[in-house]
């Protein structure tokens, strides 16, 4: 066998440089732009945090990331997740985990008994967006990214962004 470029032939130390070196590079190719959509949803302080929140969660899982089919897709889950907790919106549930009257899907806050109303507050307060991927292809829209560019930054098909941006355009 000769050396080459397959990571699970390399040694340990070699692995670990690649995947430092590609989150580096993730990051300095993605790092502007998740803030810069950031600051169009929140405030400089909260888009800051929720950026470096971001960063932290894809570093801490960065082997994972990179093992799945679409790493810009699982970043942009992480970052749309953050900003969403500091807009005061829950994450959308997971398909088939939907809340119920008002309810988080996450359940109850401690303290709180399944029978009583939702406590006002911060995280999971806000209104809930019927489509999250539809209202993110909206701000990176207004702020000038293609169709093309969108779909890198998200990870999701070119096609999907197509979709969803013709379909929010023609939602009044």
């Amino acid at each position: 066998m000769h050396p080459g470029p397959d990571t699970h032939l390399a040694p340990p130390a070699v692995r670990t440089r690649s995947l430092r070196l590609s989150y580096e590079a993730f990051h300095a190719l993605h790092h502007a732009h998740y803030l810069a959509f950031a600051r169009a949803r929140l405030d400089d302080d909260r888009a800051h945090a929720a950026v470096t929140a971001a960063f932290t969660a894809l570093l801490a899982t960065w082997p994972a990331v990179m093992s799945s089919l679409v790493p810009a897709s699982r970043a942009w889950a992480l970052l749309s997740d953050q900003i969403r907790s500091r807009e005061g919106r829950c994450p959308p549930p997971p398909e088939g985990d939907r809340p119920g009257e008002g309810r988080s899907a996450h359940g109850p806050h401690a303290g709180e008994s399944p029978q009583d109303p939702p406590a006002a507050g911060p995280l999971c307060g806000g209104p809930v967006t019927a489509d999250p991927l539809a209202e993110d292809l909206r701000t990176l829209a207004a702020l000038g990214h293609s169709a093309e560019h969108s779909a890198s930054l998200t990870g999701l098909p070119l096609g999907k962004v197509r979709y969803l941006t013709a379909r929010t355009d023609a939602t009044p």
